[in-house]
């Protein structure tokens, strides 16, 4: 147990970039895998959710990424690089995988690079509308 929580912390210092929650897209049908849902993106890697296995660690396969695009979404090539079942709602399995970009072409990390830096102007806005619902203030006029 306590090698477990020493490995969990060495994973979770190797992290060098802040993790973001995604925006929800339609679904693409340009890959016939196991359908899967982004909880979190940074530009090294992600946290993947899915009802279905996707593969062992160490395991590599093309993943398109959540980002908005007027052609078709970035691919890119992902490695799994640790795993966990669970159960999910209503008692079925659910997989989680963290996941790591591998290889990606020039135009999808600007395409990643812009969405991320989309996702947190996003996040800090909402944050500010929060604080200013929380002030209450008065309204004059």
């Amino acid at each position: 147990m306590l090698r477990d929580k020493a490995m969990q912390n060495q994973v979770t210092n190797k992290r060098q970039q802040r993790r973001l929650p995604p925006r929800p897209l339609a679904p693409s049908a340009m890959f016939m895998t196991p359908s899967y849902r982004v909880l979190d993106i940074s530009s090294s890697g992600c946290l993947l959710e899915s009802n279905e296995p996707l593969g062992r660690v160490a395991s590599s396969f093309p993943l398109e990424l959540p980002v908005p695009t007027k052609t078709d979404r970035p691919v890119v090539t992902a490695t799994i690089v640790w795993a966990r079942e669970g159960q999910g709602r209503g008692g079925r399995p659910c997989f989680r995988y963290g996941i790591s970009f591998m290889e990606m072409d020039t135009e999808s990390q600007r395409a990643l690079s812009m969405y991320l830096d989309y996702l947190q102007r996003d996040q800090h806005v909402n944050r500010l509308d929060e604080a200013w619902r929380n002030l209450k203030m008065p309204r004059t006029g």
